[in-house]
């Protein structure tokens, strides 16, 4: 049963952000566990994600940021799609990678950057 999303704050950063993934989520957990879904809406997309300190860009390429240096490599490619949506460019992105260098070290960084040039190659088409 797909998930309907009710916040219409969360709705726009789904639609904006993470249009090929958001949804998706969002329904897997509402198989799961509705409650689960609902926290996601209401607390990440609706509540962190649509608050207006920081444009969407700028909170994109810190959680990218931090999805390298925890070696999370699943959601880094979420989060580079999400910040070229949000008008990140390509070598924004590939700077901020670079930079976790200093915090989570050559591993994470390499995981970061590897896959990175998957998400590149995709969207190239090669």
């Amino acid at each position: 049963m797909p998930h309907q999303i009710r916040n219409p704050r969360a709705r726009k950063i789904v639609e904006e952000l993470f249009p090929a993934t958001g949804q998706k989520r969002l329904d897997q957990l509402e198989r799961l566990d509705p409650s689960l879904s609902q926290l996601l809406e209401e607390v990440v997309f609706g509540g962190l994600y649509a608050r207006d300190v920081l444009d969407q860009r700028t909170r994109e390429l810190c959680a990218l940021a931090a999805l390298v240096v925890l070696g999370r490599n699943a959601q880094i490619r979420s989060h580079i799609l999400a910040s070229l949506n949000a008008g990140a460019t390509r070598a924004e992105i590939q700077e901020v990678i670079t930079q976790m260098l200093v915090y989570g070290g050559f591993p994470a960084t390499l995981g970061g950057l590897d896959v990175m040039l998957q998400v590149w190659a995709e969207l190239d088409g090669s």
